[in-house]
C-alpha cells in the first residue's frame, strides 16, 4: 500500500508502459488512493490491473487488484459484485501476504455489514483483527477495532461501542496517527449523539473536524461538519444546522468527495424546507439527487429521492411526489435496502391518501407495515445471534491458546491455564448478564417502557386462544399519532420522543390491570383488552382519545398539539390473532381516512 500523491503515481504509470509487475503495482496503488475521491475511476484501475496480472501470472498483484475492486464495489453498494472479488482475493493472499489477507477479511466484513448481516460481519472482523495484531499492522488494527465498534453502535450497545472506539483512539495516539485519531473522535461523537449527550458529541465532532483540517483530509472534515449539522437539526437549531451542512457541502465539492457532496446537498435542502425557503430547498434537493445519479450510488440516490418526494408532498404537488417516490422505491427494491423500502411505502401511502387515491394508499400502507415488521423481526433476533457469535469466536480463540500452552513447560502452562479458566468463567458470567439484559430488551420498548412488538405478538396469541377456548370477548386496538412526521420535522426528533413517552404514560394510566399496552413501532401503539366487547372497548378508546387531545402539550412545547386515531376490532369471526390485529389496523386506516382524531369500530366511529 502506498501513500504517494495521485499525481506522482500517474507520472510513474506513464513511465511503466510494459506488461510488468511494476505497472500492476502502480495501477493498484492508484486504485487505492482514488477509492474515495473517484470510486468509478479506482474500479477501472483495479480492473485493468486484474487483466494485466492474470496475463503475466502475477499472483500478489492479482490478489490486490481483486481486493481493491471489491472495496470499490462496496463503496458503490454493489454487494453481488464485491463478494466474489473479495473471496478470490482472500484465497490468493491467505498464507502469502498476511497484511493483504487481513485487509480482505476486513473488507468481507464490510460487505456483510452493508447487507445487515452483523453476525457474519463480526466473525470476519475478529479474524481480521487477529491477523493485523499478529502482523504488527497497528493502523489496520485500529481500523478493524473501529468496525467492530460500529457493529455494537448499530445494535444499540453503546457501552461496548465506546470501548472499541476508545481502543481505536488509543492506538491512534500511540502511533501518533492524527488521521486515525480524527476518525476515532468522529465515531465517538456518533455514540454520544445517540446516547443523548449533545455537548460531548459536539466536542468530539468539532475536534475531529479540526484534526482532519490540520492533516489535509477535507473529506473527513466535511463528514464531521455534516454530523454536526445532523446533531443541531435534531435539536431543532435549524439555522445552525444549515450553516454546517453548507460548509460540509462546499468542502466536499472542493475535495471531490461526490458521495458526501450529494448527501450534504440533500441535508441542506431539508433544512431550507423547514425554514420556509422553498426555492433554495428545491434547488438543493434536486442537486443532491443529480449528483447521486451521476456517481451511481443507489443508497444515496434512494435517500435523495425520498427527501425530494417528501418536499413535493408537503407542497401538495401530489403527482410529482408520487412519481419521485415511485422511482425511489424501485431503486430501494433493486438493492434490497429494506429500511428505505418501508419508509418510501409510508410516504407513498400518505401521498396517495392526500391525492384522494384511497386504494393505492391502502396498498402502500399495508406494504409499509409488512416490510417494517420483517425488518423489526430480523433486528430483534440479530442481537442474540451476534452475542452468541462473539462468544463462539472468543471460545475458539481460547481453545487455540490452550493448545499452544501444551507445548510449554508444564508448571507455567498450569498457571496460565488457571488464569485462562478464570477469564473464561468471567466471560461466561458476562455473557449470562448480557443475555439477561437482552431478554429484558425482547419484552420492553427502550423509549416508552411499554411492551415491545415481539412480546405483544406472543401474549396476544395466548390471549386470543384463551378467549376462544372459554368463549369470552377480546378487543384489540391499533392506535397511531396523527401527523407525527410533522412533529418530528417541525420540533425535532428529540421532541417527538417526548411526545411518544407522554402518550405511553397516558395509555398506562388509562389501562386496567388486565389490559396490555405495547409500542407497535414508530408512532403506533396496540392495546388488547381481555373480557371486553367492541362496544365497551370503544368507550375506553374514546376516553383515551379525549385524554390525548386535552393533554397540556403546550407545557412540553409551545404551539404543540397532538391527537390520536384508533381502530378497534373484536375477536369474534377472526381465525387467529394475526387476523384480529389486521382488522384493527384496517379500522385504524378508516379512522385516518375519515379525518383522524377519532375511534373507528367495526361499523361506526366515535369522536
Amino acid at each position: 500500500m502506498t501513500t504517494l500523491p495521485v499525481a506522482d503515481l500517474e507520472a510513474r504509470l506513464a513511465q511503466e508502459t510494459g506488461a510488468t509487475p511494476a505497472r500492476v503495482d502502480v495501477l493498484n496503488a492508484l486504485a487505492w488512493e482514488l477509492r474515495a475521491a473517484d470510486t468509478a475511476r479506482a474500479l477501472a484501475m483495479s480492473q485493468e490491473a486484474n487483466k494485466l496480472a492474470r496475463r503475466i501470472a502475477y499472483g500478489r498483484g492479482l490478489g490486490y487488484s481483486l481486493l481493491y475492486a471489491g472495496i470499490c464495489h462496496v463503496r458503490l453498494a454493489d454487494r453481488e459484485a464485491a463478494l466474489p472479488c473479495l473471496q478470490e482475493a482472500l484465497f490468493l493472499l491467505a498464507g502469502v501476504d498476511q497484511r493483504g489477507e487481513a485487509m480482505a477479511l476486513n473488507a468481507l466484513g464490510n460487505v456483510e455489514y452493508m447487507a445487515g448481516n452483523l453476525v457474519e460481519a463480526l466473525a470476519y472482523y475478529i479474524r481480521s483483527l487477529d491477523g493485523r495484531q499478529r502482523s504488527g499492522d497497528r493502523r489496520g488494527e485500529a481500523v478493524t477495532l473501529m468496525n467492530i465498534g460500529n457493529i455494537y453502535e448499530k445494535l444499540g450497545d453503546y457501552a461496548n461501542a465506546l470501548d472499541y472506539f476508545f481502543r481505536n483512539l488509543g492506538i491512534a495516539q500511540e502511533i501518533d496517527d492524527e488521521h486515525a485519531r480524527a476518525v476515532s473522535m468522529a465515531n465517538i461523537g456518533v455514540v454520544y449523539q445517540n446516547t443523548g449527550d449533545p455537548e460531548k458529541a459536539a466536542e468530539s465532532f468539532a475536534e475531529g473536524a479540526q484534526i482532519f483540517r490540520r492533516v489535509g483530509d477535507r473529506q473527513g472534515e466535511a463528514a464531521c461538519l455534516n454530523n454536526l449539522g445532523f446533531m443541531y437539526q435534531q435539536q431543532g437549531e435549524h439555522e445552525r444546522a444549515l450553516e454546517y451542512f453548507l460548509r460540509a457541502h462546499q468542502i466536499s465539492g472542493e475535495s471531490g468527495d461526490r458521495v458526501n457532496q450529494a448527501m450534504t446537498a440533500t441535508n441542506a435542502g431539508e433544512v431550507y424546507a423547514l425554514l420556509g425557503d422553498d426555492e433554495a430547498a428545491l434547488d438543493c434537493l434536486q442537486r443532491g439527487l443529480t449528483i447521486a445519479r451521476e456517481i451511481g450510488n443507489p443508497q444515496v440516490e434512494t435517500a435523495a429521492i425520498w427527501s425530494l418526494g417528501g418536499f413535493l408532498l408537503d407542497k401538495r404537488q401530489f403527482d410529482q411526489a408520487i412519481e419521485q417516490l415511485g422511482q425511489g422505491l424501485a431503486v430501494a427494491e433493486r438493492i434490497g435496502y429494506r429500511e428505505w423500502i418501508y419508509k418510501t411505502h409510508e410516504s407513498l401511502a400518505e401521498a396517495y391518501e392526500q391525492a384522494g387515491q384511497m386504494g393505492s394508499a391502502l396498498e402502500h400502507y399495508r406494504a409499509f407495515h409488512r416490510v417494517k415488521e420483517e425488518v423489526f423481526n430480523e433486528e430483534s433476533g440479530r442481537k442474540t445471534k451476534t452475542l452468541m457469535a462473539q462468544f463462539q469466536v472468543e471460545k475458539a480463540q481460547r481453545e487455540a491458546e490452550i493448545y499452544r500452552l501444551r507445548n510449554v513447560e508444564l508448571a507455567q502452562a498450569h498457571t496460565e491455564l488457571q488464569a485462562l479458566n478464570q477469564s473464561l468463567q468471567a466471560a461466561n458470567a458476562q455473557i449470562r448478564h448480557q443475555a439477561e439484559l437482552l431478554e429484558q430488551q425482547t419484552r420492553e420498548d427502550s423509549l416508552t417502557g411499554l411492551y415491545n412488538r415481539r412480546y405483544l405478538d406472543q401474549q396476544l396469541a395466548l390471549e386470543f386462544q384463551r378467549a376462544r377456548r372459554f368463549g369470552r370477548p377480546l378487543a384489540v386496538v391499533m392506535a397511531d399519532l396523527d401527523h407525527f412526521k410533522r412533529i418530528n420535522d417541525r420540533y425535532s426528533h428529540a421532541m417527538g420522543d417526548r411526545v411518544l413517552q407522554a402518550v405511553a404514560d397516558i395509555l398506562r394510566q388509562s389501562c386496567r390491570e388486565t389490559d396490555f399496552a405495547a409500542r407497535y413501532g414508530g408512532e403506533e401503539f396496540v392495546l388488547f383488552l381481555p373480557e371486553t366487547s367492541a362496544v365497551d372497548g370503544a368507550v375506553i378508546c374514546e376516553r383515551i382519545r379525549q385524554t390525548v387531545e386535552a393533554y397540556d402539550w403546550a407545557a412540553i412545547q409551545p404551539g404543540l398539539h397532538v391527537t390520536i386515531s384508533m381502530g378497534l376490532a373484536e375477536n369474534e369471526g377472526h381465525a387467529d390473532h394475526g387476523a384480529l390485529l389486521r382488522a384493527a389496523d384496517d379500522r385504524l386506516y378508516e379512522a385516518k381516512r375519515a379525518g383522524r382524531n377519532r375511534v373507528q369500530g367495526c361499523a361506526t366511529w366515535i369522536g
